[in-house]
């Protein structure tokens, strides 16, 4: 079924503001770049021989001391759950969201976005499509770079996203999987986001000679 998605062997751009679905072998280490800085990336996963076993941002706090934070060190959970993938190198400022879900057309309508404005939720599932994997299917991303941490009043605290040009952060595969990742295309004036231009993210292999 999801043949017509690549493997990753060299550097596969997720085109700003779209998004890109890679298979990564088990024991393969990749990066996710920032290529222009101050970008979110909505990351994604499901188990390739098994669609139905998916990354699970609740699983993840769970089994990780009910922390929101990832980092070096941190297991990534299926929904099974089981580890799908490792964090063994960060070198943006180490903020990533696991509580929001992607954003959709009715999100942006609801906050004044207008209507069938480009949104993450339809990036993946489009993306995602070869697979096999049904629409209502989509898991809760790792938000990657984002900022948003909610604060002692439970009121989220959110701020630019925190990686600068050219940084990324790295993870392990610990399973066979099928890897989305979408350039967010949020614009809206929330966090400084009015004007604000979507930019390419990379997924590429730490070692090509390796994957």
């Amino acid at each position: 079924m999801s043949a017509q998605i690549p493997e990753l062997h060299a550097p596969h751009e997720v085109p700003a503001g779209g998004a890109a679905a890679v298979r990564i072998p088990a024991g393969t280490v990749f990066q996710v770049v920032d290529v222009a800085g101050q970008q979110i990336g909505d990351f994604v996963a499901l188990a390739a021989d098994d669609i139905d076993e998916r990354l699970s941002t609740a699983e993840t706090m769970n089994f990780n001391d009910w922390s929101a934070r990832v980092s070096p060190g941190t297991h990534l959970y299926s929904n099974k759950p089981r580890v799908m993938f490792t964090v063994v190198e960060d070198t943006s400022s180490g903020r990533h969201d696991l509580n929001y879900a992607a954003c959709t057309a009715e999100f942006y309508a609801y906050y004044g976005g207008g209507e069938n404005h480009r949104n993450c939720h339809d990036n993946l599932v489009a993306a995602l499509a070869p697979s096999g994997m049904r629409p209502v299917d989509l898991p809760n991303p790792l938000n990657l770079f984002q900022v948003s941490m909610p604060g002692p009043d439970g009121v989220v605290e959110v701020g630019p996203p925190g990686a600068e040009a050219g940084q990324y952060i790295a993870l392990r595969a610990e399973l066979d999987v099928i890897v989305a990742v979408s350039s967010c295309p949020f614009d809206l004036d929330k966090a400084g986001g009015a004007g604000w231009v979507a930019t390419p993210l990379i997924i590429r292999p730490a070692n090509p000679q390796e994957s």
